[in-house]
């Protein structure tokens, strides 16, 4: 983790001028006290318009959090693409790739259906629709059967 702000800008902009396309995620910007957002908002937009402008598409970047309509408001985010994700539809998702992720892991850890379903209903509870779990976490319950 890099605290030196001028020294992260320089690393980010030395990537993103590499000769390789850049896929950039920012997660939890709605963490990120309102008066440091927008010049990071603001920072990673400069670098997008920037490589757009020699080879469009080379960096993008997609920023994660709730509150859309504080992005929207920002002029520099007039160009972005603001998509709100229905919390429905991803709980559903959650789901889905807790059904497929159990398979596997039940098989691994030798679990019980009830075992998995406890863990399964643990994950969603705590998901409230918006998290996708990361496997290291998806089953709270089940790292402690790990060697």
């Amino acid at each position: 983790m890099l605290n030196d702000e001028t020294v992260a800008r320089a690393l980010i902009g030395l990537f993103c001028n590499a000769d390789l396309n850049q896929f950039i995620i920012i997660d939890g910007v709605d963490e990120i006290e309102t008066p440091q957002r927008k010049p990071l908002l603001q920072f990673f937009v400069g670098i997008v318009d920037k490589c757009d402008t020699y080879k469009p598409g080379k960096v993008r970047v997609m920023f994660l959090g709730h509150d859309l309509a504080d992005y929207q408001q920002l002029k520099c985010m007039e160009s972005a693409i603001i998509i709100t994700l229905d919390k429905n539809t991803v709980q559903k998702d959650i789901q889905l790739f807790l059904a497929e992720k159990a398979k596997r892991l039940k098989e691994k850890f030798h679990l019980t259906e009830e075992e998995l379903y406890s863990a399964q209903a643990l994950t969603i509870t705590r998901s409230d629709g918006w998290t996708t779990p990361h496997p290291r976490i998806l089953f709270p319950v089940m790292l402690t059967f790990e060697p």
